[in-house]
């Protein structure tokens, strides 16, 4: 049997990936209510069936039994528990109560077979998708009268009532009691104590002290005494004491979601996938009210949830649209995106604290449902968790948010963003900036829209660097650059983008919300000379190749950035092609037309204003238009009307093949030495062959000359690895 090279590459890639099983649920995508009857395993069933697994019996190879309701483990049990969603064209519901996740588990997604794989997706029609928020069962803590208080954050009228915490470096508050010297000790076991801190109380109101030293796991005492002394005794003395408070510290649970599509509220029809559309998903409007104190309108979060690989469209609460993150949560997003989410106070994340990771993700298009939100994501608090030294936003997009794009406090890095095109505008700062506390650093960003709250004068470690930003953002300094008069293209119908704005819009999926900004090299920016200067471009290569500000090593598509020099400011890196394009394809009879700007990538084809030869000449033109390094030998090759591709002609009656190269000139080879590897034009080398109609029919044909077997093999091997996914800025 012959094989073909699409016909090899389509097997490989149709081969299954083995992984083993270990302690997972399948679960069945079916209604999100009690399946008794149906004997099937929902998501809100896996849960409770894991949380309770160590209770029930295990059956003779040491499983635990299925449940009643079909949830069964597969693979060796163990402490690690897994979830599994398999693709499905209908969604995964969670309607009526949120699903209360108080283990640490994984769950991930299946995806569909097809060539762009499709997500399983869930549809949150609870007023609330999850709640992650606590331990399972917390030891018995007695009742306790104390003056003395666990607290949530540096706040003192923020009392923790439970005395329940996962933070090993706890908040307390309490009186002064008439002394100049309050002393903090932390018994251990039955009669040792380790004295933790010296306090001067203030002169009005209750001290507030966080321990230096972390707690232990479990049940603690807290022991707090008063001394006029100068200086603190190594135990508590008990004629002294001024209060005693039990807690109990637990173990946080660690939750992962990965490669999943999730809808909620608020959700615009007309931006869903068309698998989630043609399922009938059709969500309902937010129905908070201002003041109803609903918080995270998919995610409740006061443990750790890290998500990979995610859309989340729809969402609505008072605060946080879709997450709330409370005192003690952690949030780690990568590789996502957030969108149409609804609230007053951080339409698609509000944050207690400084505890969030966002990396290569898509933020756009949140409080645009009649919300008057005042940020698509804001820091109530710079304070920090035990263990978090600040938070992270990196290499990501933030487009077309109804109020600010960022509302931060202290303690906060932001890192190759592009921020544009947000109604109230793009940084609102808090916290002392200025000072040596505020540890808040812009680098390398793309920030287009106006700044409140910005110090006079940045701390010196603190001050913005390489940054293309509004005036009122203050960014002073020679790195810092104004945003340019137009910096976003018009967007043609064939995707392609007008002749001016820095930045060319692109929506991978095709749901209607741009996925990212491209930075460009402009026709008018440079005149078609190598030797002219770059001093317009205001965005390729102006990023920091200093340590401190340095840029992430890859952009938020998962592109390498430079890494001889500088990079690009913003969330993404302009890629330089440099390399054999190819073109090509099945020829019957007649003509076969093939555009150029696929091959081209972020290289946009350069056309002078004047127009170019509709036939294609032989010899180099001193304008850039298009020209045949090796002509046709049979057909011929002509310019289509709008000269962004090429004709092919083929000759009446030939059968056979027919080569041909054509060079094109970009807005960034043009640019280069003629001497240069590349020189100043890119190569598109075509293969086409013209058949009999009952012939057969070869597919995808490479031009530019064969591929060994390796190579097509390594090619399989990066398609198995990564696909490009259908449903948000995911790659």
């Amino acid at each position: 049997m012959s094989w073909s090279r699409a016909s090899l590459l389509a097997a490989l890639l149709a081969l299954p990936v083995p992984f083993a099983l270990a302690d997972t649920v399948i679960v069945s995508t079916t209604v999100d209510e009690n399946n008794i009857a149906n004997s099937l395993c929902s998501l809100r069933e896996a849960i409770a069936y894991l949380k309770t697994v160590d209770g029930l019996a295990l059956d003779a190879v040491g499983r635990p039994a299925n449940n009643a309701n079909g949830c069964a483990r597969e693979g060796d049990a163990s402490d690690t528990h897994s979830i599994k969603l398999p693709f499905d064209k209908s969604a995964y519901l969670i309607e009526g109560s949120p699903i209360d996740i108080d283990i640490s588990v994984s769950i991930s997604g299946d995806e569909s077979s097809d060539d762009v794989p499709l997500s399983p997706f869930i549809w949150v029609k609870a007023g609330q998708g999850f709640k992650i928020d606590g331990p399972v069962v917390p030891p018995a803590i007695a009742a306790q009268v104390s003056s003395i208080h666990l607290l949530k954050s540096l706040n003192a009228a923020d009392i923790d009532v439970d005395n329940q915490t996962s933070n090993a470096y706890p908040f307390f508050t309490g009186p002064v009691n008439g002394y100049p010297l309050v002393c903090l000790y932390r018994q251990v076991g039955t009669d040792a104590e380790i004295f933790l801190r010296a306090v001067i109380p203030p002169a009005v109101g209750d001290w507030i002290e966080r321990s230096p030293m972390p707690f232990a796991l479990g049940v603690n005492k807290l022991i707090v005494t008063g001394t006029s002394d100068a200086t603190c005794p190594a135990l508590a003395v008990a004629v002294d004491e001024i209060g005693r408070l039990d807690i109990n510290v637990y173990v946080p649970n660690i939750v992962s979601m990965s490669l999943i599509d999730i809808v909620g509220c608020g959700a615009a029809v007309a931006n869903l996938p068309e698998h989630i559309a043609d399922a009938g998903v059709a969500p309902a409007a937010c129905s908070f009210t201002s003041g109803d104190g609903s918080q995270g309108g998919i995610f409740y979060l006061n443990e750790s949830l890290t998500l990979e690989a995610m859309a989340i469209r729809g969402g609505g609460a008072e605060q946080g649209g879709i997450f709330y993150v409370g005192e003690d949560g952690v949030l780690t997003i990568t590789a996502s995106a957030l969108l149409q989410a609804t609230a007053d106070e951080g339409a698609a994340i509000y944050m207690e604290r400084s505890s969030l990771q966002l990396i290569d993700t898509l933020v756009a298009d949140n409080g645009n449902n009649g919300s008057p939100a005042d940020q698509a994501i804001k820091f109530a608090s710079g304070e920090l968790l035990g263990g978090i030294s600040r938070s992270v936003i990196q290499n990501s997009t933030f487009h077309g948010n109804n109020g600010f794009a960022l509302s931060l406090n202290e303690n906060v890095l932001l890192n190759s963003l592009t921020i544009l095109g947000s109604v109230g505008g793009a940084i609102n700062f808090s916290g002392d900036l200025a000072g040596t506390g505020g540890n808040v650093q812009v680098f390398n960003s793309i920030i287009s829209g106006i700044c409140t709250g910005a110090p006079a004068a940045w701390v010196l470690a603190n001050t913005p660097k390489f940054n293309l930003a509004d005036a009122t953002c203050g960014f002073t300094g020679t790195s810092n650059m104004l945003v340019p008069a137009v910096l976003v293209a018009s967007v043609n119908a064939d995707k392609t983008c007008g002749p001016t704005g820095r930045l060319c819009p692109k929506d991978t999926d095709d749901d209607g919300i741009f996925d990212f900004y491209v930075p460009r090299y402009l026709s008018d920016d440079i005149s078609f000379s190598k030797d002219a200067s770059n001093a317009d471009i205001v965005i390729i290569n102006k990023g920091s190749n200093e340590s401190a500000s340095s840029c992430p090593s890859q952009d938020q598509r998962n592109s390498d950035r430079s890494k001889a020099g500088r990079c690009d400011i913003g969330a993404v890196e302009f890629q330089f092609n440099g390399a054999l394009l190819n073109s090509g394809g099945t020829l019957v009879t007649g003509s076969y037309a093939q555009s150029f700007a696929p091959d081209l990538g972020d290289e946009e084809l350069f056309l002078p204003v004047g127009g170019c030869p509709v036939i294609l000449p032989t010899a180099k033109t001193t304008d850039g238009c298009p020209w045949l390094s090796l002509a046709p030998t049979k057909g011929s090759i002509s310019l289509t009307p709008d000269s962004k591709g090429y004709v092919y002609n083929s000759p009446n009656g030939f059968h056979g093949f027919d080569t041909f190269r054509i060079e094109v000139t970009t807005t960034a080879s043009r640019l280069n030495d003629p001497s240069h590897p590349t020189g100043t034009t890119r190569t598109v080398s075509g293969k086409v062959t013209s058949e009999p109609e009952s012939g057969i029919e070869s597919s995808g044909l490479l031009g530019g000359g064969s591929m060994d077997w390796v190579g097509l093999l390594g090619l399989a091997g990066l398609l198995l690895q990564r696909r490009i996914r259908k449903g948000g800025v995911r790659v």
